[in-house]
Parts: C-alpha cells; sequence; structure tokens
C-alpha cells in the first residue's frame, strides 16, 4: 500500500494516463468513417467495404486502446511501488 506522500504523484500520473487513453480513441472515432466513405463503392461478402472496415476498425482500435492503457498503468504501478505480484 502506499503512504500518504506517496499517493498524490500516483493519482496524478494515473489521471493524466486515463484521461489520454480516452481523449485519443475518442478523437480517432468520427475520422474512421470519414476516411472510409469512398469504400463503400466496393463490397466483399455482399456488404460495403467501407463497413467492413469500419467495423474491423473499431473493435481494432479499441482491443489497443486497452492494451495501452494496461501497459501504461503498469509502468505507473511499478514506478509508484502500487505493482501486485502475481
Amino acid at each position: 500500500m502506499l503512504g500518504r506522500e506517496l499517493r498524490r504523484p500516483y493519482w496524478r500520473y494515473t489521471k493524466l494516463q486515463t484521461a489520454v487513453s480516452l481523449i485519443v480513441p475518442l478523437v480517432l472515432l468520427p475520422a474512421i468513417p470519414i476516411a472510409i466513405l469512398d469504400l463503400n463503392s466496393r463490397s466483399f461478402l455482399g456488404f460495403p467495404l467501407g463497413y467492413l472496415v469500419a467495423a474491423h476498425g473499431f473493435i481494432i482500435l479499441g482491443f489497443l486502446s486497452v492494451i495501452q492503457f494496461v501497459r501504461r498503468q503498469d509502468r505507473i504501478d511499478i514506478e509508484h511501488g502500487a505493482n501486485e505480484d502475481i
């Protein structure tokens, strides 16, 4: 458990990390549909190609965001001595 004097910097880094991890995907979410509009003229397996790219892009973006968040948070935990050894 962190001492009182170590909690403030730990939570400052954690809050900053959380904000950045939320802002980046939220900025990119509107960009994906705009970028794939031209692909809708083609189809793949009967679906518009833009739809497939957007659907898979959102899933991949979410997955990568979670991975990045966990890695950064683990580094913050180790740096501040709040990590759990499992």
